[in-house]
């Protein structure tokens, strides 16, 4: 089987637990699950979260070292990737590569020197924004373009190599960086607005505007973005949810535009009950059903063959 994860938020989960010590925190993507699961690439997010105490440096070189930590660690079973070549000697080494990317790109916005900063620490993914506003521009909260500055960072993220990432992404944003860039770009936990109409979804115009460039959409679990009854606080994951959001993906995008985004690990505990998929350890049941529903040469494409095109292409 084997899959590809587009979006986790493990860095902050683990942040979580090491400095928010009252938290009660359970880990959907640790190292044993992601084993477990048959996991060959994870791409961990580094979030920024607003609301803590440490100024941005602070916080990114503190997520750093704990990613760096969790890698040594584990050096026998997980790598860094920084490439696709790296991904394939990974997978030949029987190691699960691990890539970095970004949940809101503000830190890049604090400093000139921070995209080499970025680059030169291994990130190759960035998403835009997170859960607002922020100097590059509005989240899916406020419909606004891109500012400035912004159209200027996304300039410089494709001249670094860095992949744009538009999932939390207003539609006025969306649509500028289509138009000002040229690259592919990536939804890395996203699914489709026509089946659940929540704003952090996309239309069926973005699929497209994405599929034709060549990027991909990583199928998000969280209950809210996925359920087809209701959008609310008892939302409910299920595989027949995911199949029907990628069903439609398919439709609109075609089957080479879809790969998985589970967003494991950023998701608060009271919601953990209503996924019928909880963890990366119990990717199996899905791997059967999507091939029931799409025969085993889409769900390869879906679990893994897609994320590896596009990182073979773009992942430099």
């Amino acid at each position: 089987m084997g899959y590809i994860d587009l979006h986790c938020d493990y860095l902050y989960k683990l942040y979580k637990s090491l400095y928010f010590k009252n938290e009660k925190v359970v880990f959907q993507t640790d190292i044993a699950k992601l084993i477990q699961g048959n996991c060959i690439s994870q791409v961990f997010a580094i979030l920024f979260n607003r609301y803590e105490t440490k100024t941005l440096g602070e916080y990114y070189k503190c997520i750093i070292r704990l990613f760096d930590d969790f890698i040594i660690s584990n050096s026998d079973k997980i790598a860094k990737a920084t490439s696709y070549n790296d991904i394939i000697n990974n997978l030949n080494a029987n190691k699960i590569s691990a890539i970095l990317s970004l949940e809101d790109s503000q830190f890049l916005c604090e400093s000139g020197d921070n995209i080499e900063k970025l680059y030169n620490d291994g990130v190759r993914i960035a998403g835009l924004l997170w859960d607002g506003e922020n100097d590059i521009g509005y989240s899916y909260k406020e419909n606004k373009p891109l500012k400035k500055q912004g159209v200027e960072a996304i300039r410089n993220m494709e001249d670094a190599n860095i992949i744009i990432d538009v999932s939390h992404l207003s539609d006025e944003g969306f649509l500028d960086v289509a138009r000002y860039t040229k690259k592919p770009f990536i939804a890395s936990h996203s699914n489709a607005r026509k089946l659940t109409n929540h704003r952090r979804n996309l239309t069926d115009e973005q699929i497209k505007i994405m599929a034709d460039r060549g990027g991909i959409i990583g199928i998000n679990s969280f209950p809210k973005y996925i359920d087809l009854v209701q959008i609310n606080e008892n939302s409910n994951s299920k595989i027949e949810y995911l199949i029907a959001h990628i069903k439609h993906i398919v439709k609109i995008g075609g089957e080479d535009c879809i790969a998985l985004g589970f967003d494991f690990d950023g998701m608060p505990n009271e919601v953990l009950d209503a996924l019928e998929i909880k963890s990366a350890n119990h990717m199996d049941n899905f791997y059967e059903a999507l091939t029931s529903s799409f025969g085993e040469n889409v769900t390869e494409k879906i679990f893994k063959s897609n994320a590896l095109r596009f990182f073979k292409d773009n992942l430099k």
